[in-house]
């Protein structure tokens, strides 16, 4: 498989299934003039009362991606020029696609370019760990400097480069693949010697690459589901290792020109990467260097915050052993849109995540571990990817999650403000009868709210606005279907 500090704080409320709902936003936090005290929310008959709360904020938002790694970037680069360009669009448009603002990329440690490896930029040993390195960079990498830029011009920020291992004669096993941990952390003994130091040199050389090829990656990650052996790229660390690690690779980096962030664990699971943190976090001076906490969400998804200030995102999941599903909810195997729309917006409200990312952004396989299949020099976007979009398309870094209430325990909502004064409602109706839904907003009156529908039958399409009358909208939600409403700053 293959930012802005902030507590965490836990919503109770899960997404599940049939709406009929009301939102109520606080009208100081719209503009308006505040409304009389006792006065409560409208309801509409039979309905559920939701509020949505401005002035209860959560976890700073750093975005929504996905990877290009193990030559995946090369895939995209290399379609006829109308393909390539509409796969871009799909992933980082605002306008024509998901609007994706986080873009992961692979650090090689392969000495080789064959297929589905990442070359190392260091492919052959110096000799010990205090020689002199002899790097080499062909300004490509595997296809992710061409497609980092490409990102750019979207205007995406957010670039992590994250690492499966270390070059294989820095570690245990002499190979790159099939786990063996890093030379030089506790419990090891190589005859070769300590290669921490060396390592990080590495990393950080990384990263100076891509500064002189204008691209400033944002955060840095030094192993990548270390709780695994695999036959491709993949290294061995408990937090006890890492934090050995953290506390030579962090110094390091600090003396460096560079304002890279460092991105810690990786583990597969959100409990494992809950223990991970714990490990690194009891060895003294080692937590200081980490600034976002990372995790995966296969063997345990985020249904509960990790034990951080620092953000944390899910940086990886995907339904991996299914065929390929472009459907939302018509046929009921794994992978379809509504499953991962409820998924995406637990990990936000219970999980207290900034960032969400898919696995594999594109490829040509025929699973579902990427958001886009490319087959035939075609691109086919599955409703993955618009269940992504209905979330990334309107909030954006810098966003905070706002306070929701929802007694309805057959409702998803979630809720956003944006820097810019935009607020974003998402409303999952996993219900199979239509939801009258009635959104109190006390002083909009007169203002549009916009809403973009997302079911088997629509990809984020443009619902007709809806205008605020003595505080209130009314729309529905169709059965089986997801709804944002975007409400433009007000004052």
């Amino acid at each position: 498989m293959q930012s802005i500090k902030t507590s965490r704080s836990r919503r109770s409320v899960r997404a599940v299934t049939v709406l009929t709902g009301l939102l109520a936003l606080g009208a100081t936090s719209l503009g308006a003039a505040p409304a009389q005290a006792g006065t409560a929310p409208a309801q509409a008959a039979g309905g559920t009362t939701i509020t949505v709360d401005p002035h209860r904020q959560y976890q700073v938002v750093d975005g929504f991606g996905f990877s290009e790694a193990f030559q995946r970037a090369r895939q995209i680069q290399d379609l006829s020029p109308d393909t390539r360009q509409q796969v871009l669009d799909l992933l980082f448009s605002n306008d024509k696609g998901a609007g994706l603002t986080i873009l992961r990329n692979g650090i090689g440690s392969s000495p080789t370019d064959e297929k589905d490896w990442m070359k190392s930029i260091e492919p052959e040993s110096p000799g010990s760990p205090g020689a002199t390195p002899h790097y080499v960079w062909d300004g490509d990498d595997n296809g992710q400097v061409w497609l980092t830029k490409q990102a750019q011009k979207y205007g995406v920020k957010n670039i992590y480069a994250d690492a499966w291992s270390a070059p294989g004669y820095m570690k245990t096993n002499g190979d790159d693949r099939n786990g063996g941990e890093l030379c030089g952390v506790r419990g090891t003994d190589c005859a070769t010697g300590d290669w921490r130091a060396a390592y990080a040199k590495y990393l950080v050389q990384y990263l100076k690459f891509y500064a002189q090829e204008g691209i400033d990656v944002t955060h840095v990650g030094f192993t990548n589901e270390p709780d695994l052996t695999t036959e491709y790229a993949s290294m061995r660390s408990d937090g006890y290792q890492a934090a050995d690690f953290l506390k030579v690779f962090g110094p390091l980096l600090d003396k460096s020109d560079l304002k890279t962030k460092i991105a810690f664990g990786e583990a597969t699971g959100w409990r494992d990467q809950e223990e991970m943190l714990q490990e690194m976090k009891s060895v003294p001076g080692a937590d200081r260097y980490v600034d976002t906490v990372v995790g995966h969400g296969y063997q345990g998804e985020p249904s509960s915050p990790l034990s951080t200030d620092e953000p944390t995102w899910q940086s990886e999941w995907a339904d991996l052993d299914g065929d390929w599903n472009n459907h939302w909810d018509a046929i009921g195997k794994a992978g379809e849109g509504l499953e991962w729309a409820n998924k995406i917006q637990d990990s936000f409200t219970e999980g207290g995540v900034s960032a969400f990312l898919y696995w594999i952004g594109a490829e040509n396989t025929g699973s579902n571990s990427a958001l886009i299949q490319l087959k035939d020099g075609k691109a086919d976007a599955s409703a993955r990817l618009w269940a992504m979009a209905q979330f990334s398309r309107f909030v954006k870094p810098g966003a905070h999650r706002i306070g929701t209430e929802n007694p309805n325990s057959l409702l998803g909502v979630s809720a956003f403000r944006n820097a810019d004064g935009s607020i974003a409602v998402q409303v999952i109706n996993n219900g199979h009868e239509k939801a009258s839904t009635t959104l109190a907003l006390p002083g909009v009156n007169g203002v549009s709210v916009r809403r973009y529908l997302t079911n088997e039958e629509n990809h984020l399409s443009t619902q007709a606005p809806v205008r605020g009358k003595g505080g209130h909208l009314t729309a529905d939600v169709p059965a089986r279907s997801m709804v944002s409403f975007v409400i433009p700053a007000q004052g």
